[in-house]
């Protein structure tokens, strides 16, 4: 299942966690079991707040103020599949 949830589907923007609470409830999937890749201090916060386990990538801004994440990354290149279970329950 995949759903597309933007800034235009919800009320209320990031840091809120509306946006990550609708996509787990689109795919059906608890937010905890979920792995929300961001580039924005923002977004790692709403991710937090909405239960989901969360890995930044440096991109946008430098890993000291993604350090909310889960795990830092510089680049998509360093994230495997078991990377992503093993940040699942």
């Amino acid at each position: 299942t995949m759903v597309y949830i933007t800034g235009n589907d919800v009320k209320s923007k990031k840091p809120n966690p509306e946006l990550f609470l609708r996509a787990a409830q689109g795919i059906e999937v608890p937010p905890q079991n979920c792995v929300v890749i961001e580039d924005a201090p923002n977004g790692i916060q709403a991710a937090k707040s909405a239960g989901c386990q969360c890995i930044a990538v440096t991109n946008s801004t430098t890993a000291d103020k993604l350090s909310q994440a889960d795990r830092i990354v510089s680049t998509l290149t360093e994230i495997s599949i078991a990377d992503l279970m093993a940040l699942l329950p």
